[in-house]
């Protein structure tokens, strides 16, 4: 039926068949579950399943990888210079409070020692 290995026995390649196999098991019944509760609603089938045999990569070249790099870079530069402005705010904001929190300090001090109750 099953052939049982001891664990020891395993080369590292049939160890993570194993536990790819086991994952894609539990993801399956995960979604099965979802599906049945209507938690999950598929709207596309799986009309092209992938597996280890029909996934393949290739190696990229350097002017698609230029291009991917500039196009990446045009579309990231406007969202990037908006959170450093935001980060600027902040900053500005924390050390507003810092200065603030300082100055009401010695006033409190100051006003304890006005009524003789200081140190």
């Amino acid at each position: 039926m099953f052939n049982h290995k001891n664990a020891n026995d395993l080369t590292e390649e049939e160890i993570r068949n194993l536990l790819s196999a086991k994952l894609r098991s539990a993801s399956q019944k995960r979604l099965e579950r979802f599906r049945r509760t209507g938690r999950l609603v598929e709207l596309v089938p799986d009309s092209y399943p992938f597996s280890l045999e029909t996934l393949s990569t290739r190696q990229i070249s350097e002017e698609e990888e230029s291009v991917r790099g500039r196009s990446d870079w045009a579309r990231k530069r406007p969202m990037d210079i908006f959170l450093l402005l935001i980060e600027g705010i902040a900053i500005v904001g924390f050390l507003y409070f810092v200065v603030n929190g300082i100055g009401l300090h010695h006033r409190v001090h100051d006003a304890r020692i006005g009524r003789g109750e200081g140190d």
